[in-house]
Protein backbone atom coordinates (compact mmCIF):
# COMPACT_ATOMS: atom_id res chain seq x y z
CA UNK A 1 0.00 0.00 0.00
CA UNK A 2 2.43 2.27 0.71
CA UNK A 3 4.41 1.37 -2.33
CA UNK A 4 1.73 2.73 -4.65
CA UNK A 5 0.86 5.81 -2.23
CA UNK A 6 4.46 6.86 -2.96
CA UNK A 7 3.93 5.77 -6.94
CA UNK A 8 0.63 7.77 -7.58
CA UNK A 9 2.60 11.07 -5.52
CA UNK A 10 5.31 10.58 -8.14
CA UNK A 11 3.24 10.57 -11.10
CA UNK A 12 1.13 13.57 -9.37
CA UNK A 13 4.18 15.74 -8.75
CA UNK A 14 5.63 15.04 -12.47
CA UNK A 15 1.96 15.01 -13.63
CA UNK A 16 1.29 18.52 -12.60
CA UNK A 17 4.18 20.08 -14.37
CA UNK A 18 5.16 18.05 -17.18
CA UNK A 19 2.16 15.87 -18.46
CA UNK A 20 -1.22 16.37 -17.83
CA UNK A 21 -2.64 12.49 -17.89
CA UNK A 22 0.24 11.47 -14.91
CA UNK A 23 -1.63 14.00 -13.20
CA UNK A 24 -5.31 12.14 -13.50
CA UNK A 25 -3.64 9.30 -12.61
CA UNK A 26 -2.03 10.02 -9.22
CA UNK A 27 -4.53 12.59 -7.55
CA UNK A 28 -7.08 10.26 -8.19
CA UNK A 29 -4.81 7.32 -7.20
CA UNK A 30 -4.44 8.62 -4.10
CA UNK A 31 -7.21 9.45 -2.96
CA UNK A 32 -8.58 5.90 -3.90
CA UNK A 33 -6.09 4.14 -1.84
CA UNK A 34 -6.70 6.29 1.01
CA UNK A 35 -10.28 5.52 0.67
CA UNK A 36 -9.36 1.92 0.73
CA UNK A 37 -7.23 2.91 3.95
CA UNK A 38 -10.41 4.59 5.49
CA UNK A 39 -12.27 1.27 4.92
CA UNK A 40 -9.42 -0.72 7.17
CA UNK A 41 -8.97 1.51 9.62
CA UNK A 42 -11.43 2.19 12.17
CA UNK A 43 -8.72 5.37 13.61
CA UNK A 44 -8.90 6.99 10.47
CA UNK A 45 -12.71 6.81 10.77
CA UNK A 46 -12.52 7.97 14.25
CA UNK A 47 -10.27 10.97 13.37
CA UNK A 48 -12.48 12.01 10.62
CA UNK A 49 -15.70 11.95 12.49
CA UNK A 50 -13.76 14.09 14.81
CA UNK A 51 -12.75 16.51 12.64
CA UNK A 52 -15.70 17.11 10.88
CA UNK A 53 -17.71 18.13 14.29
CA UNK A 54 -15.86 20.00 15.64
CA UNK A 55 -14.95 22.16 12.54
CA UNK A 56 -17.79 22.06 9.99
CA UNK A 57 -15.66 21.95 6.33
CA UNK A 58 -18.13 19.80 5.88
CA UNK A 59 -20.96 21.71 5.39
CA UNK A 60 -19.14 24.33 3.69
CA UNK A 61 -17.97 21.63 0.81
CA UNK A 62 -21.25 20.58 0.66
CA UNK A 63 -23.34 23.24 0.09
CA UNK A 64 -20.57 24.31 -2.89
CA UNK A 65 -21.04 20.41 -3.93
CA UNK A 66 -25.19 20.67 -3.34
CA UNK A 67 -25.10 23.94 -5.67
CA UNK A 68 -23.60 22.66 -8.24
CA UNK A 69 -25.32 19.47 -8.61
CA UNK A 70 -28.50 20.59 -8.93
CA UNK A 71 -27.72 23.30 -11.17
CA UNK A 72 -26.78 20.98 -13.70
CA UNK A 73 -30.95 19.98 -13.84
CA UNK A 74 -31.56 23.20 -15.21
CA UNK A 75 -28.44 24.48 -16.70
CA UNK A 76 -28.30 25.92 -20.31
CA UNK A 77 -25.43 24.09 -21.43
CA UNK A 78 -25.62 20.35 -22.25
CA UNK A 79 -26.98 18.14 -19.27
CA UNK A 80 -24.49 15.62 -19.82
CA UNK A 81 -21.15 17.82 -20.33
CA UNK A 82 -22.26 19.59 -17.29
CA UNK A 83 -21.86 16.42 -15.26
CA UNK A 84 -18.75 15.75 -16.57
CA UNK A 85 -17.99 19.29 -15.30
CA UNK A 86 -19.39 18.83 -12.03
CA UNK A 87 -17.40 15.72 -11.18
CA UNK A 88 -14.05 17.32 -12.34
CA UNK A 89 -14.34 20.85 -11.04
CA UNK A 90 -16.91 20.99 -7.77
CA UNK A 91 -17.35 16.88 -6.80
CA UNK A 92 -13.86 16.87 -6.22
CA UNK A 93 -13.90 19.59 -3.36
CA UNK A 94 -14.49 17.27 -1.40
CA UNK A 95 -11.26 15.06 -1.59
CA UNK A 96 -10.35 17.73 1.03
CA UNK A 97 -12.62 16.11 3.78
CA UNK A 98 -10.71 12.65 3.64
CA UNK A 99 -7.14 14.18 3.29
CA UNK A 100 -7.40 16.08 5.97
CA UNK A 101 -7.93 13.34 8.78
CA UNK A 102 -5.55 11.68 6.67
CA UNK A 103 -2.46 14.44 6.94
CA UNK A 104 -3.28 14.28 10.35
CA UNK A 105 -2.32 10.70 11.37
CA UNK A 106 0.03 10.52 8.45
CA UNK A 107 2.46 13.33 9.15
CA UNK A 108 5.30 12.10 6.91
CA UNK A 109 3.33 11.52 3.54
CA UNK A 110 2.60 15.14 3.52
CA UNK A 111 6.17 16.21 4.05
CA UNK A 112 6.77 14.25 1.16
CA UNK A 113 4.20 15.79 -1.13
CA UNK A 114 5.24 19.07 -0.36
CA UNK A 115 9.11 17.55 -1.55
CA UNK A 116 8.49 16.02 -4.51
CA UNK A 117 6.05 18.91 -5.44
CA UNK A 118 9.26 21.42 -5.16
CA UNK A 119 11.40 18.94 -6.61
CA UNK A 120 9.54 18.57 -9.75
CA UNK A 121 8.76 22.50 -9.92
CA UNK A 122 12.32 23.23 -9.66
CA UNK A 123 13.03 20.08 -12.75
CA UNK A 124 10.82 22.12 -14.86
CA UNK A 125 11.81 25.67 -14.11
CA UNK A 126 15.64 24.12 -15.20
CA UNK A 127 14.41 22.62 -17.99
CA UNK A 128 12.07 25.31 -19.31
CA UNK A 129 15.03 27.88 -18.74
CA UNK A 130 16.78 26.43 -21.55
CA UNK A 131 14.29 25.40 -23.77
CA UNK A 132 10.98 27.36 -24.80
CA UNK A 133 7.76 26.09 -23.46
CA UNK A 134 6.38 25.30 -26.32
CA UNK A 135 8.66 22.48 -27.01
CA UNK A 136 7.35 20.84 -23.52
CA UNK A 137 3.76 21.39 -24.84
CA UNK A 138 2.69 22.61 -21.44
CA UNK A 139 -0.19 25.34 -20.57
CA UNK A 140 2.60 28.11 -19.07
CA UNK A 141 -0.68 30.00 -16.94
CA UNK A 142 -0.97 26.92 -14.82
CA UNK A 143 2.53 26.77 -14.58
CA UNK A 144 3.28 30.37 -13.81
CA UNK A 145 0.90 29.75 -10.70
CA UNK A 146 2.37 27.02 -9.45
CA UNK A 147 5.55 28.45 -9.58
CA UNK A 148 4.26 31.67 -7.86
CA UNK A 149 2.59 29.07 -5.15
CA UNK A 150 6.26 27.87 -4.45
CA UNK A 151 7.69 31.28 -4.12
CA UNK A 152 4.93 32.47 -1.83
CA UNK A 153 5.52 29.23 0.55
CA UNK A 154 9.41 29.63 0.68
CA UNK A 155 9.11 33.51 1.23
CA UNK A 156 7.18 33.05 3.87
CA UNK A 157 9.12 30.08 5.35
CA UNK A 158 12.30 32.39 5.26
CA UNK A 159 10.22 34.89 7.39
CA UNK A 160 8.93 32.69 10.13
CA UNK A 161 11.16 29.45 9.94
CA UNK A 162 14.72 29.93 11.58
CA UNK A 163 16.11 26.82 10.91
CA UNK A 164 17.99 25.75 7.36
CA UNK A 165 17.51 29.59 6.37
CA UNK A 166 20.08 29.41 3.96
CA UNK A 167 18.47 26.45 1.86
CA UNK A 168 15.57 28.22 1.65
CA UNK A 169 16.73 31.22 0.30
CA UNK A 170 18.88 29.71 -2.63
CA UNK A 171 15.35 27.90 -3.43
CA UNK A 172 13.84 31.15 -3.02
CA UNK A 173 16.39 33.00 -5.25
CA UNK A 174 16.23 30.26 -7.74
CA UNK A 175 12.31 29.96 -8.49
CA UNK A 176 12.18 33.62 -8.24
CA UNK A 177 14.41 34.17 -11.08
CA UNK A 178 12.89 31.68 -13.46
CA UNK A 179 9.48 32.81 -12.31
CA UNK A 180 10.48 36.69 -13.40
CA UNK A 181 13.38 36.21 -16.19
CA UNK A 182 12.11 33.10 -17.67
CA UNK A 183 7.96 32.64 -17.36
CA UNK A 184 6.12 33.68 -20.39
CA UNK A 185 3.52 34.49 -18.16
CA UNK A 186 2.75 37.04 -15.63
CA UNK A 187 -0.36 35.53 -14.00
CA UNK A 188 1.86 34.59 -11.36
CA UNK A 189 4.40 36.89 -10.50
CA UNK A 190 1.63 39.58 -9.76
CA UNK A 191 0.20 37.25 -7.41
CA UNK A 192 3.40 36.72 -5.81
CA UNK A 193 3.92 40.21 -5.28
CA UNK A 194 0.40 40.44 -3.88
CA UNK A 195 0.46 37.54 -1.51
CA UNK A 196 3.57 38.48 -0.05
CA UNK A 197 2.55 42.61 0.10
CA UNK A 198 -1.07 40.82 1.88
CA UNK A 199 0.83 38.90 4.29
CA UNK A 200 2.98 41.45 5.51
CA UNK A 201 -0.25 43.43 6.43
CA UNK A 202 -1.79 40.62 7.97
CA UNK A 203 1.33 39.83 10.24
CA UNK A 204 1.34 43.25 11.56
CA UNK A 205 -2.11 43.12 12.15
CA UNK A 206 -1.44 39.39 14.20
CA UNK A 207 0.87 40.96 16.60
CA UNK A 208 4.38 39.98 15.03
CA UNK A 209 5.16 43.02 12.89
CA UNK A 210 9.18 42.24 13.72
CA UNK A 211 8.69 39.72 11.16
CA UNK A 212 7.51 42.33 8.47
CA UNK A 213 11.15 44.07 8.02
CA UNK A 214 12.11 39.55 6.59
CA UNK A 215 9.02 39.91 4.70
CA UNK A 216 9.99 43.52 3.30
CA UNK A 217 13.15 41.98 2.25
CA UNK A 218 11.72 39.76 0.06
CA UNK A 219 9.10 42.16 -1.45
CA UNK A 220 12.11 44.22 -2.33
CA UNK A 221 13.54 41.11 -3.74
CA UNK A 222 10.57 39.99 -6.05
CA UNK A 223 10.49 43.94 -7.16
CA UNK A 224 14.16 44.58 -7.81
CA UNK A 225 13.86 41.16 -10.16
CA UNK A 226 11.37 42.10 -12.13
CA UNK A 227 12.32 45.34 -12.58
CA UNK A 228 14.69 43.74 -14.85
CA UNK A 229 11.87 42.27 -17.11
CA UNK A 230 9.47 44.49 -18.28
CA UNK A 231 7.65 42.14 -20.61
CA UNK A 232 6.47 39.48 -17.02
CA UNK A 233 5.58 42.54 -14.93
CA UNK A 234 5.44 46.21 -15.87
CA UNK A 235 3.45 46.18 -18.76
CA UNK A 236 0.56 43.71 -17.05
CA UNK A 237 0.49 46.53 -14.44
CA UNK A 238 1.15 49.45 -16.55
CA UNK A 239 -1.48 47.97 -18.98
CA UNK A 240 -3.88 47.69 -16.11
CA UNK A 241 -4.42 50.89 -14.93
CA UNK A 242 -3.98 52.09 -17.90
CA UNK A 243 -7.15 50.49 -18.55
CA UNK A 244 -8.76 52.03 -15.84
CA UNK A 245 -7.81 55.20 -16.26
CA UNK A 246 -6.84 55.78 -19.46
CA UNK A 247 -9.23 58.00 -22.37
CA UNK A 248 -7.04 56.76 -25.33
CA UNK A 249 -9.07 55.01 -28.31
CA UNK A 250 -8.98 50.95 -28.32
CA UNK A 251 -5.83 50.80 -30.60
CA UNK A 252 -3.50 53.29 -28.26
CA UNK A 253 0.03 52.17 -28.22
CA UNK A 254 0.07 51.84 -24.55
CA UNK A 255 -2.38 48.57 -24.80
CA UNK A 256 -0.69 47.28 -27.76
CA UNK A 257 1.01 44.33 -27.12
CA UNK A 258 -0.99 43.80 -23.88
CA UNK A 259 -4.86 42.87 -24.85
CA UNK A 260 -5.25 40.32 -22.16
CA UNK A 261 -5.70 42.60 -19.34
CA UNK A 262 -8.49 44.31 -20.40
CA UNK A 263 -9.88 41.31 -22.46
CA UNK A 264 -10.15 40.13 -18.98
CA UNK A 265 -11.97 43.47 -17.48
CA UNK A 266 -14.22 43.73 -20.46
CA UNK A 267 -15.36 40.05 -19.70
CA UNK A 268 -15.93 40.45 -16.45
CA UNK A 269 -18.04 43.67 -17.29
CA UNK A 270 -20.06 41.14 -19.34
CA UNK A 271 -20.22 38.44 -16.50
CA UNK A 272 -21.48 41.38 -14.57
CA UNK A 273 -24.22 42.05 -17.30
CA UNK A 274 -25.33 38.38 -17.26
CA UNK A 275 -25.92 38.45 -13.80
CA UNK A 276 -28.38 41.59 -13.61
CA UNK A 277 -30.25 39.83 -16.37
CA UNK A 278 -31.03 36.64 -15.46
CA UNK A 279 -32.34 34.56 -12.55
CA UNK A 280 -31.91 34.62 -8.62
CA UNK A 281 -30.29 31.07 -9.38
CA UNK A 282 -28.29 31.85 -12.69
CA UNK A 283 -27.93 29.73 -15.61
CA UNK A 284 -26.56 26.63 -13.99
CA UNK A 285 -23.43 24.27 -14.74
CA UNK A 286 -21.32 25.27 -17.12
CA UNK A 287 -23.07 27.39 -18.54
CA UNK A 288 -20.96 30.50 -19.09
CA UNK A 289 -20.25 29.60 -23.05
CA UNK A 290 -23.69 28.75 -23.72
CA UNK A 291 -25.14 32.08 -22.38
CA UNK A 292 -23.08 33.88 -24.42
CA UNK A 293 -24.00 32.00 -27.43
CA UNK A 294 -27.62 31.60 -26.96
CA UNK A 295 -27.41 35.39 -26.10
CA UNK A 296 -25.69 36.46 -29.25
CA UNK A 297 -23.29 38.24 -26.92
CA UNK A 298 -19.93 39.15 -27.80
CA UNK A 299 -16.95 36.54 -28.07
CA UNK A 300 -14.51 38.78 -26.20
CA UNK A 301 -11.50 36.90 -25.31
CA UNK A 302 -8.79 35.14 -27.66
CA UNK A 303 -10.00 32.18 -30.15
CA UNK A 304 -13.74 32.22 -28.94
CA UNK A 305 -15.71 31.58 -31.69
CA UNK A 306 -19.57 31.05 -31.68
CA UNK A 307 -19.26 27.20 -33.96
CA UNK A 308 -17.50 25.78 -30.76
CA UNK A 309 -18.26 22.20 -30.12
CA UNK A 310 -20.57 21.42 -27.21
CA UNK A 311 -17.41 19.95 -25.14
CA UNK A 312 -16.03 23.54 -25.57
CA UNK A 313 -18.64 25.50 -25.17
CA UNK A 314 -19.01 24.19 -21.32
CA UNK A 315 -15.12 24.56 -20.73
CA UNK A 316 -14.47 27.96 -21.36
CA UNK A 317 -14.89 30.58 -18.83
CA UNK A 318 -14.56 33.94 -18.22
CA UNK A 319 -10.95 34.21 -16.24
CA UNK A 320 -12.42 34.96 -13.45
CA UNK A 321 -13.65 32.61 -10.47
CA UNK A 322 -15.77 34.72 -8.74
CA UNK A 323 -17.67 36.17 -11.84
CA UNK A 324 -17.94 32.72 -13.93
CA UNK A 325 -19.78 31.32 -10.06
CA UNK A 326 -22.55 34.45 -10.34
CA UNK A 327 -22.98 33.35 -13.94
CA UNK A 328 -23.53 29.87 -13.04
CA UNK A 329 -25.44 29.92 -10.06
CA UNK A 330 -26.62 33.67 -9.74
CA UNK A 331 -26.14 35.78 -6.47
CA UNK A 332 -26.15 32.64 -4.20
CA UNK A 333 -22.98 31.25 -6.05
CA UNK A 334 -21.46 34.64 -5.27
CA UNK A 335 -22.37 34.18 -1.46
CA UNK A 336 -21.23 30.68 -1.44
CA UNK A 337 -17.99 31.58 -2.96
CA UNK A 338 -17.34 34.39 -0.49
CA UNK A 339 -18.64 31.98 2.23
CA UNK A 340 -16.10 29.30 0.73
CA UNK A 341 -13.01 31.42 0.72
CA UNK A 342 -13.77 33.39 4.03
CA UNK A 343 -14.04 29.87 6.01
CA UNK A 344 -10.74 29.31 5.27
CA UNK A 345 -9.38 32.93 5.98
CA UNK A 346 -11.01 32.87 9.47
CA UNK A 347 -9.95 29.64 10.23
CA UNK A 348 -6.18 30.19 9.71
CA UNK A 349 -6.50 33.73 11.07
CA UNK A 350 -7.57 32.12 14.52
CA UNK A 351 -5.40 29.47 14.71
CA UNK A 352 -2.06 32.15 14.26
CA UNK A 353 -1.47 31.74 17.85
CA UNK A 354 -1.23 27.67 17.76
CA UNK A 355 0.74 27.10 14.88
CA UNK A 356 2.34 30.95 13.40
CA UNK A 357 3.91 28.95 10.10
CA UNK A 358 1.30 26.99 9.06
CA UNK A 359 -1.19 29.36 9.63
CA UNK A 360 0.57 31.80 7.27
CA UNK A 361 1.64 29.22 4.83
CA UNK A 362 -2.08 28.65 4.55
CA UNK A 363 -3.01 32.24 4.31
CA UNK A 364 -0.40 32.36 1.99
CA UNK A 365 -2.28 29.36 -0.43
CA UNK A 366 -5.89 30.93 -0.34
CA UNK A 367 -4.63 34.86 -1.00
CA UNK A 368 -2.45 33.52 -3.43
CA UNK A 369 -4.61 31.36 -5.18
CA UNK A 370 -7.57 33.78 -4.86
CA UNK A 371 -5.71 36.47 -6.21
CA UNK A 372 -4.99 34.26 -9.29
CA UNK A 373 -8.56 33.32 -9.33
CA UNK A 374 -9.73 37.23 -9.95
CA UNK A 375 -7.42 37.18 -13.64
CA UNK A 376 -7.36 33.35 -14.35
CA UNK A 377 -8.79 30.64 -13.03
CA UNK A 378 -8.05 28.65 -10.00
CA UNK A 379 -11.25 27.00 -9.41
CA UNK A 380 -11.88 26.15 -12.83
CA UNK A 381 -8.62 24.53 -13.63
CA UNK A 382 -8.19 20.92 -12.74
CA UNK A 383 -4.28 20.78 -11.70
CA UNK A 384 -4.17 24.18 -10.09
CA UNK A 385 -7.45 23.35 -8.00
CA UNK A 386 -5.73 20.18 -7.07
CA UNK A 387 -2.86 22.19 -5.45
CA UNK A 388 -5.15 24.33 -3.63
CA UNK A 389 -6.89 21.55 -2.29
CA UNK A 390 -3.61 19.69 -1.20
CA UNK A 391 -1.87 22.93 -0.22
CA UNK A 392 -4.47 23.98 1.99
CA UNK A 393 -5.59 20.43 3.49
CA UNK A 394 -1.82 20.11 4.70
CA UNK A 395 -1.95 23.05 6.58
CA UNK A 396 -5.18 22.71 8.34
CA UNK A 397 -4.10 18.95 9.34
CA UNK A 398 -0.85 20.52 10.68
CA UNK A 399 -2.72 23.11 12.55
CA UNK A 400 -5.04 20.78 13.92
CA UNK A 401 -2.57 18.08 14.88
CA UNK A 402 -0.21 20.66 16.94
CA UNK A 403 -3.85 22.17 17.89
CA UNK A 404 -5.21 18.74 19.73
CA UNK A 405 -1.67 16.68 20.59
CA UNK A 406 -1.24 18.05 24.08
CA UNK A 407 -4.84 18.55 25.03
CA UNK A 408 -6.59 16.15 23.93
CA UNK A 409 -6.06 12.07 25.01
CA UNK A 410 -8.56 10.32 22.92
CA UNK A 411 -6.83 12.37 20.14
CA UNK A 412 -3.66 10.44 21.46
CA UNK A 413 -4.74 7.20 21.49
CA UNK A 414 -6.71 8.05 17.90
CA UNK A 415 -2.75 8.86 16.46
Amino acid sequence: MNALLNMFLVCYAIGVFFYPPWYNIGFYGIFILILIRFKKEKKLRELFSQFNQKYKLWMVISAVILMAFVGCFYTIAPKQEAFIIFLRRFLTLSTALVFIPFFIRYENFAKRIVLLFTLSGALYCTVASLRPCHYLRINPIPISMLIGYIVVALSIRILLLRKNLHLYTLRFVFFTTFLLCFNPEKTGVVASIASIASIASIASIASIAKRCAGILCIIITLLGIGACNQNSLNSRLSSFFVTLFSKEPENSSLLQGERSTRQRMAMQKQCLHILKTSSFWGNGTASYGSVIKTRSLDWISWGYTPQATHRWITTVHPHNDFCHWCVQFGYVGGMLYLIFMGYFFVFFMRKVSISCLHSFLGLGTLIFFGLCSQCDMMLGSSIVQSVFVLGTSICIARIVRKEMLPSSKRFLRLM
